[in-house]
């Protein structure tokens, strides 16, 4: 198994046309930056079986830049509570439970569903 990290930080959008570029949905805005154009995503290719591709695009009022920086944030303001209740002591994002948005994940009642259903 092989695992590759690349990154890629544009400083302009024509220089290295040839590398990997976003397939973006949200239309930056002109941050004034020149010739680079905010434009980016975090992507994830796995080759295997089955092979996939996850591209993320954060923006928050089409800055991709901020967008990126406030999902980063939110995780942290989210975990907020957890911190408090746990016992005294260095921790780390294992000692912690799953941290999700407010209100997003909540229990169901009932019975777990079947899945040989999906």
């Amino acid at each position: 198994m092989t695992f590759v990290v690349d990154h890629v930080t544009r400083m302009h959008d024509d220089i290295a046309p040839d590398w990997p570029q976003p397939h973006i949905a949200i239309p930056p805005r002109d941050l004034g930056y020149g010739g680079a154009s905010g434009r980016g995503v975090y992507r994830v290719e796995i080759d295997g079986s089955p092979s996939m591709r996850c591209e993320l695009e954060l923006a928050d009022d089409h800055d991709h830049d901020l967008g990126a920086r406030v999902a980063g944030a939110s995780r942290m303001v989210n975990a907020i509570p957890a911190v408090c209740e746990a016992p005294p002591g260095l921790l780390s994002a294992l000692d912690l439970p799953l941290i999700t948005g407010r209100g997003l994940v909540r229990p169901v009642s009932g019975p777990p569903p079947d899945s040989r259903l999906f």
